[in-house]
């Protein structure tokens, strides 16, 4: 029971215990609620790396536990890695690609631009790096909201990065041990009148 103090995703952090302890958690697909998203892109942002730093903070914490449960299976324990960690990996990844990208660009030997190989290779790359922008275009075409597409798209290569980048604050802080400052979101919900 109880909460820990100082945790800024309490609700993952019981779920792995609960996991940790037997106990099933069943998902409901048809089950509805009401939610809000932060209104400015600050709270965004904010939302997002506090959310980073809770998940592979509760993951540090009960890693071990969980890798030395009787109540879970081998499958269960690497299933359950690889959900609570595939997210936050590739937005390490996608750091680490630019990061190397850029210092490539930067100690690459000067020479003139071909326009043209610059060009291919920008789009394969993307292309080759884009899986989830690929699986949600095929989202939005299963819900008939192919609309959204191009909007999806610019959002990804514009807001997308910046979440990517808190998203990695977040992330680093949490394998540093750095503490993090909860902050209140400007939310309908979080209005004290």
């Amino acid at each position: 029971g109880g909460w820990e103090s100082g945790n800024l995703t309490e609700d993952i952090e019981f779920s792995l215990r609960l996991l940790e302890r037997g106990y099933k958690i069943k998902y409901l697909d048809d089950l509805e609620c009401d939610s809000e998203v932060p209104y400015t892109l600050k709270d965004l942002y904010k939302q997002q790396m506090r959310w980073a730093y809770g998940v592979i903070y509760s993951w540090k914490k009960h890693f071990m536990d969980i890798a030395k449960s009787k109540h879970l299976n081998f499958i269960d324990k690497f299933y359950m890695q690889g959900i609570f960690c595939s997210g936050y990996l590739i937005s390490v990844l996608l750091a680490g690609l630019f990061i190397t990208g850029t210092l490539s660009f930067i100690t690459h030997a000067p020479a003139p631009i071909e326009w043209g190989r610059f060009f291919y290779e920008l789009i394969r790359n993307i292309i080759l790096t884009s899986g989830l922008i690929l699986a949600s275009i095929i989202a939005l075409k299963k819900a008939n909201k192919t609309q959204l597409t191009l909007p999806m798209i610019a959002s990804s290569f514009s807001y997308g990065l910046v979440v990517t980048y808190y998203v990695n604050v977040g992330i680093f802080k949490a394998l540093a041990k750095t503490p993090m400052e909860w902050y209140m979101l400007n939310k309908q919900g979080n209005k004290l009148d």
